[in-house]
């Protein structure tokens, strides 16, 4: 079976002033599906007004397929959160169903985190990732399975990143990452994953488990200030103008004790 990254669980981004691609992998009852005839696609702004439309893309990836929706966004003039693309699409009967994308100043796509990063962290990672990467699928390589564990540690990082940022009173759109600096993190978080998915089996295990979690969370603690920019040029701004219309500078700061875990 040909192996894709599905991207399920992470937010899809679109720059702003520009086109981009939202993608959707239908599923009926959980199980992915192969369509068929032409899928259709419908985009709308936060507010619920059509922006754009069109056929949607359909690609064979092994038994199932993976959608396509190239969304226009050069005439939305802000950036914002909770744009939505509806697919109408047939596997046996009609369904319809929605994929929620942001518009923003960055497009963040893949912070970059590989076997090679794991191997770095743990050096008997390749061992364990060959190990549950043929438990769980035929034919999947180490590679892969390690391209998973990042995705899932990337998505989690995420959130932990936009709970600062919330409480900074700016907007995630208006974020600028740097992937250099957020690597580390994800790595960490990815060797985390790699462990618990072993299965909790020994206090040995359980150990290093909470050892590369906490690793993770001293590391996203450690990061310097976070940088916004609310011009077209995508380069940080010393200060910046939230939606409130309060100027502040941002600074990462500590989580006061409190564990990022609860920002999930």
């Amino acid at each position: 079976m040909t192996y894709q990254q599905e991207l399920d669980d992470a937010r899809q981004e679109v720059r702003r002033g520009s086109s981009g691609p939202v993608v959707l992998w239908p599923k009926v009852a959980g199980l992915n599906v192969a369509v068929t005839g032409t899928p259709t696609w419908i985009a709308y702004d936060p507010s619920g007004v059509t922006i754009g439309s069109g056929n949607a893309t359909a690609d064979t990836v092994g038994l199932v397929s993976r959608l396509t929706a190239t969304v226009d966004v050069s005439t939305q003039t802000s950036v914002g959160e909770n744009y939505r693309v509806a697919f109408t699409y047939t596997a046996t009967s009609s369904y319809t169903e929605s994929v929620h994308f942001d518009v923003v100043v960055e497009p963040i796509g893949t912070i970059g985190v590989s076997m090679n990063d794991l191997m770095s962290e743990q050096s008997n990672a390749e061992e364990i990732l060959t190990r549950q990467a043929a438990a769980q699928e035929s034919g999947r390589t180490a590679q892969q399975q390690s391209a998973i564990l990042a995705h899932r540690a990337w998505s989690e990082v995420r959130s932990w990143l936009k709970k600062k940022i919330q409480q900074q009173n700016s907007s995630w759109p208006l974020f600028i990452v740097n992937r250099e600096e957020l690597r580390n993190v994800v790595a960490a978080l990815a060797v985390h994953k790699m462990i618990v998915a072993q299965g909790m089996t020994s206090p040995d295990i359980r150990e290093q488990a909470d050892y590369w979690r906490g690793e993770a969370e001293r590391r996203f603690a450690g990061l310097p200030e976070l940088q916004f920019s609310t011009d077209t040029d995508a380069v940080a701004d010393d200060v910046v103008r939230t939606f409130a219309v309060t100027e502040m500078r941002r600074t990462w700061g500590g989580f006061g004790g409190s564990d990022p875990r609860s920002t999930r």
